[in-house]
């Protein structure tokens, strides 16, 4: 074969190859984003398409590992500085031209920035950006750095060849903020189990006994980061409020990370809460799985939601859970009757609603089950991989 027979071939080869790069701020556990991506990008090689990541910035707790266990190939950059563009984009090009991919694919607003750059300055690349949280356009960002910010974002991502938004509300909340008319909905799906095999009680109580969790304690987990919109300080407002009017004390345990934890921390210890509220980092996805198996209940009290993988995954799970009345949330649950619903900010609601599921065994084992076949019809992640592999086709 001549060299020109063998570099159309090698050009036939290249163009037939479905070769996407995920670009992720970090992979840091508690993520809803980087959790999602575990499980989505095994089911897209079903598809045909091969993922590889590149992970923009430094983070000590990550999920490479998870990655690497599934056979996706992690790109850990190790970048210092967020808004370091030319140095950013020197590294990222290194990884762009090593897998000659079509497609860059961005996640939040770091991710979605540098994919969005990369296809800009690569020969034929494309841009998909994907739009998760929209909670910091309630209200609208004040202040010049948060509106440069939106700005740049908006003057960005206007041209991407697909932006997605993984519910609707979201999608409403981008049209509402940057007048953008042309945004797919993805919703986020989470791997299910069909049938399960159920919890030993043997094994429930050795992974209580391991938290300090008694089978006599009512055991509620919250998976979420420790941030504003995710309402923390009025789930402690709750249980403040069943300390001293019902004189109940249910055993809670935050999973996640963020700004917030030395404030909880001091909030708990002024409600008197600090022996039966505590805060952990984030555990392994399996380990956090077996926990709230092991729970008695699920609570994620949000201000502001996309469409929260740990509230699908915890429903996933059979887990009877209680959540907020939020965009995100009435799109996941929606007339199914698969979780309980509070007004958001309202810890006397929330506290009522944990009250009725302590004393209510029949309603938990109810809400488990309608909440694992509510998901498992609903949100598969292979409904999610299908969804995303006919947008990567149109492109």
């Amino acid at each position: 074969m001549n060299s020109n027979a063998r570099r159309e071939t090698n050009f036939k080869n290249i163009s037939a190859t479905k070769r996407v790069l995920c670009v992720l701020e970090d992979v840091g556990r508690g993520g809803g984003a980087e959790q999602l991506m575990v499980g989505l990008l095994p089911e897209l090689r079903k598809h045909g398409y091969e993922v590889e990541i590149a992970i923009l910035f430094q983070c000590p707790d990550n999920l490479i590992a998870d990655f690497e266990e599934r056979g996706v190939r992690t790109h850990d950059l190790g970048l210092q500085r967020r808004w370091r563009i030319l140095h950013n984009m020197r590294a990222l090009h290194g990884v762009a031209r090593s897998g000659q991919f079509r497609i860059f694919w961005g996640h939040l607003y770091f991710g979605n920035l540098y994919a969005r750059l990369l296809a800009l300055t690569t020969y034929s690349g494309k841009s998909v950006v994907t739009l998760h949280s929209g909670g910091r356009f309630r209200p609208p960002p004040r202040g010049i750095k948060a509106r440069m910010h939106a700005w740049l974002e908006r003057l960005l991502l206007m041209g991407s060849n697909a932006k997605v938004a993984v519910s609707r509300a979201l999608a409403s909340d981008y049209n509402a903020f940057f007048k953008w008319r042309s945004i797919e909905v993805i919703h986020n799906g989470v791997v299910t189990n069909s049938n399960p095999q159920p919890l030993t009680l043997d094994d429930r109580r050795t992974i209580r006994v391991s938290l300090e969790v008694s089978d006599e304690d009512f055991f509620i987990v919250v998976p979420s980061r420790f941030v504003r919109e995710k309402g923390y300080p009025t789930l402690l407002d709750a249980l403040g409020y069943l300390k001293c009017e019902k004189g109940w004390r249910p055993r809670a345990i935050g999973f996640g990370h963020g700004p917030l934890l030395e404030q909880l921390r001091a909030k708990a210890a002024e409600l008197g809460l600090s022996e039966s509220v505590r805060f952990s980092l984030p555990v392994p996805q399996a380990d956090l799985h077996r926990i709230i198996r092991a729970a008695d209940a699920v609570c994620l009290p949000s201000l502001h939601e996309g469409l929260p993988i740990a509230a699908a995954e915890a429903m996933s799970l059979g887990a009877p859970t209680v959540l907020t009345r939020i965009d995100g949330f009435l799109e996941l649950v929606g007339d199914s009757g698969a979780a309980l619903l509070a007004p958001p900010n309202d810890p006397v609601a929330l506290a009522s609603l944990l009250w009725t599921l302590k004393e209510d065994t029949a309603l938990r084992r109810e809400l488990g089950e309608r909440a694992r076949r509510h998901i498992f019809d609903n949100f598969d992640i292979s409904v999610c991989a299908s969804n995303w592999a006919s947008l990567f086709d149109r492109l």
